[in-house]
């Protein structure tokens, strides 16, 4: 897809957002600060016109400047309580634009997820809600409550800064859209389709058919129609599932089953042909053939937006398979501003503010009980500040050290190691190195910082012998989960064929390798432990691939391991770059 192309759908999906705004309930902008989302942000400002002007909320937000509440400084002043109004209930009718939404706190999140969800209509939000993701990893995203209550989520990463324009489509046709939308039907065979497609393609979440159908008919309504056809579905499926993180894992195969029985012959029903002649009336088509075809059009969508390694398999940051590299720890003194908590004093600093937004409301009735004036604050009171901080990454290189290329492959992990040591001081984040060959795995450099005492460890390394790869995956595992205890994020890189030859017990029984290699490989992708795996095979190797799959690591054909290459990879995919 061209980029005007992504540009038009991305400008539709906005004006279908503004169609009916608490159907839809607004969309996430997927898009890096810049020319070309300041031009997709001012375009869309233009078209939503000047009844819905925007209400900009920082990430910072607090949840009494949402929600409103006890203004203090004017209810000091004043003598009597005095209200603030909150931001949401500013946006009433307007937009409620989020900026650097990858950073909303979950409190807040919640608060305008439950504005979206109020049950009855005079209490329901009516702001159409613009997330600004600039997040570049999974981690990075906005809150999922709020994101899956959105049923747009167009992404203008990637394009050239000088993609933009108008919109194709007027503010009239909007409002047009609007007054026709309540209107337009779609077929029940069409519903079924959106649902049986939701359902191959693994979305579990009912609000996706729900927005599928809302987003056909309000495609046929900015058409003039009155009727959803087949095109409009298919842009519509294509425009609300692409994006979603489900969708990345493709639908289950179906050569195995038995095709649908052919319909019966009818020489009757031949003679008025002639009336199939308009939109997608020109040949029935049944719930199997409705279905493949939003398939096709969902994946070849969502094909375009995955990025995808040597092999074709779509990466985990962008796919949806989330690993937890990168993660956040609560910290109670350095890091990111968090959401102040009700801790026991002690280690920790006072959050002034928020403790005496907690005990202001309260001083009438505590001065009523003791018969005394002032301000009294009680234990219960005192909220503690924290913060939020990025967890050390560890990243544990597992070298297959047996046969006869193995001294080349422990070279180039030992050079991969200290180059990731050297330039990851500053972040004071850890490598180790685990060697297997003969009948055991041995952890040859245990986590460090120290590019000193890495090049003293990986000075002599001896190569050849036997495959224990069961024996490796397990040390790995082992290693992995005591970095996790220590709060680090574990990370592993694997340089192998994925042919082992020796059980745990030390005993060549291949059937026993087979069967242990797949229980460990799964259990450390249990605990969605993300990681690399470089094939280091002459020609490739189908048992490498189905080990990565099994593992949950990106997989990677490098048959000539070249220490750069594999340290900016692992770099590149814990996001460290």
């Amino acid at each position: 897809m061209s980029p005007e192309e992504r540009w038009h759908e991305a400008a539709l999906a906005g004006a279908l957002a503004l169609v009916c705004p608490e159907r839809f309930g607004g969309l996430r902008l997927i898009a890096p600060a810049g020319p070309v989302r300041d031009a997709w942000l001012k375009a869309f400002i233009d078209l939503a016109g000047t009844n819905r002007t925007p209400v900009y909320v920082p990430a910072s937000v607090t949840e009494r400047q949402l929600s409103g509440g006890l203004a203090i400084a004017r209810s000091v002043a004043s003598g009597k309580a005095e209200r603030e109004i909150g931001l949401l209930e500013r946006a009433s009718e307007r937009l409620l634009i989020v900026n650097m939404a990858e950073r909303l706190g979950a409190q807040s999140a919640a608060l305008i997820a439950a504005s979206m969800d109020e049950t009855l209509p005079s209490d329901r939000a009516t702001f159409c809600t613009i997330l600004l993701d600039e997040g570049e990893t999974l981690e990075e995203a906005p809150p999922s409550i709020l994101t899956e209550r959105l049923a747009f989520q167009p992404d203008l990463r990637n394009l050239p800064i000088r993609t933009g324009g108008p919109f194709l489509i007027s503010g009239e046709d909007v409002k047009d859209a609007t007054r026709r939308f309540p209107n337009v039907s779609i077929r029940e065979d069409y519903l079924e389709a959106i649902v049986a497609t939701t359902a191959s393609l693994g979305i579990r979440s009912m609000r996706m058919p729900l927005f599928c159908a809302s987003a056909a008919k309000a495609v046929a309504a900015l058409n003039g129609s009155d009727d959803v056809v087949l095109d409009d579905l298919s842009l519509a499926c294509r425009l609300v599932l692409p994006i979603r993180e489900d969708v990345a894992q493709q639908p289950s195969e179906r050569q195995n089953e038995e095709p649908p029985p052919p319909p019966p012959s009818n020489e009757e029903s031949s003679e008025d042909q002639s009336e199939q002649d308009s939109g997608d009336s020109v040949q029935e088509l049944s719930l199997r053939d409705l279905e493949d075809m939003l398939i096709d059009a969902v994946q070849t969508q969502a094909g375009m937006s995955l990025h995808r390694n040597g092999k074709g398999r779509p990466d985990r940051r962008n796919s949806g398979i989330a690993g937890r590299s990168g993660a956040y720890a609560i910290s109670l003194d350095r890091g990111r501003p968090d959401r102040a908590m009700r801790r026991q004093l002690g280690r920790g600093r006072i959050d002034l503010l928020t403790t005496l937004r907690t005990a202001v409301p309260l001083q009438n009735l505590r001065n009523r009980s003791t018969n005394r004036s002032g301000l009294y604050i009680r234990a219960s009171d005192i909220r503690m500040k924290q913060f939020r901080r990025r967890k050390q990454s560890s990243v544990i290189f597992v070298v297959d050290a047996s046969g006869s290329s193995a001294m080349n492959r422990l070279s180039e992990a030992k050079g991969a190691a200290t180059q990731l040591l050297s330039d990851c001081y500053a972040r004071r984040d850890l490598v180790s190195l685990i060697s297997f060959r003969g009948t055991a795995s041995e952890l040859v450099l245990p986590p460090t910082r120290s590019l000193v005492r890495a090049r003293r460890g990986l000075s002599d390394i001896p190569g050849g012998g036997g495959t224990p790869l069961p024996d490796a995956l397990a040390t790995a595992y082992r290693l992995a989960l005591s970095e996790d205890a220590r709060g680090r994020t574990p990370f592993l890189v694997f340089l192998s064929d994925g042919r082992g030859n020796i059980a745990l017990d030390g005993s060549p029984d291949k059937q026993a390798v087979i069967a242990q290699t797949k229980a460990l490989a799964r259990q450390i992708k249990s605990m969605a432990i993300d990681g690399l795996f470089f094939d280091i095979s002459k020609r490739g190797d189908r048992r490498a691939e189905a080990l990565a799959d099994d593992l949950g690591a990106a997989y990677h054909f490098l048959p000539i391991a070249k220490a750069d290459a594999v340290s900016r990879l692992v770099r590149d995919r814990i996001g460290r770059a």
